[in-house]
C-alpha cells in the first residue's frame, strides 16, 4: 500500500454569545491552555491560538479522520464546561451557535 500525504490547515475562529466580553485578561491563557488540552487529548494539531475578550482564533492541522465540526463541537463545548466548573467569573458564560472555518493553504505556512 503506498504512503498517503495530507496537509489539512483550518483557522477557526467562534465568540461568546452575544459577543459579550467575556474572556477576561485574568483567565484567557487558563482557556488557551485548556483548548491546547482538549486538542492534545482529542488528536487535534493545535498550532496557534490567540483572541480578544470575545472571540478565539484557532489555527488547526487536521488529519483526513477529523470533521472540522466534531473539532469545534468538541473544543467549544468541552471548553466550556471547565470555565464553569472551574468558576472562572460570577458572569454565565456561553459560545455563540456558529464559528466560522477558513482552509489555509500549506504553501503559504511554514511550520
Amino acid at each position: 500500500m503506498g504512503q498517503s500525504y495530507h496537509a489539512l490547515w483550518v483557522h477557526l475562529i467562534w465568540g461568546t454569545k452575544y459577543r459579550q466580553p467575556l474572556i477576561l485578561p485574568e483567565w484567557k491563557f487558563k482557556l488557551y491552555d485548556q483548548l491546547r488540552d482538549i486538542s492534545k487529548e482529542k488528536g487535534y494539531y493545535l498550532d496557534f491560538i490567540n483572541g480578544v475578550e470575545d472571540h478565539v482564533h484557532l489555527l488547526m492541522g487536521l488529519k483526513p479522520t477529523h470533521t472540522v465540526a466534531n473539532m469545534a463541537k468538541n473544543l467549544k463545548g468541552i471548553s466550556k464546561r471547565g470555565y464553569e466548573k472551574n468558576d472562572l467569573s460570577d458572569e454565565y458564560f456561553h459560545w455563540q451557535d456558529g464559528y466560522a472555518a477558513i482552509s489555509v493553504s500549506p504553501n503559504r505556512y511554514n511550520p
